[in-house]
């Protein structure tokens, strides 16, 4: 079994706990219709492990652009919008495919 992030990167390890944890229960509810937050548009670029530039460039925005949704300056639509909910709830799905 391979790993995509290394061992030691313990912020990813625990983000990735805690969202695995939070689906078992079934706490993580993302809904197409669901408010996303600055907060929402950062968290989904570290759990698909991205850098801000490369996570810019899958969304098809520039890294000024992105750096506003997560600053709360503006609000993502369309369908950057589908793949940021698409990225909350299955990182993996967008990790393969950059992993391509």
């Amino acid at each position: 079994m391979s790993e995509e992030r290394p061992p030691y990167d313990a912020d990813y390890q625990l983000i990735r706990t805690l969202l695995d944890i939070a689906r078992d229960a079934r706490l993580v509810r993302i809904r197409p219709d669901m408010y996303l937050s600055g907060r929402h548009v950062a968290g989904a670029r570290v759990l698909c492990g991205l850098s801000p530039p490369r996570f810019a460039e899958l969304l098809g925005v520039d890294v000024p652009t992105l750096q506003r949704w997560e600053h709360d300056q503006e609000t993502p639509a369309g369908a950057a919008r589908t793949v940021l909910l698409v990225a909350l709830r299955f990182p993996e799905v967008i990790q393969a495919f950059v992993m391509d």
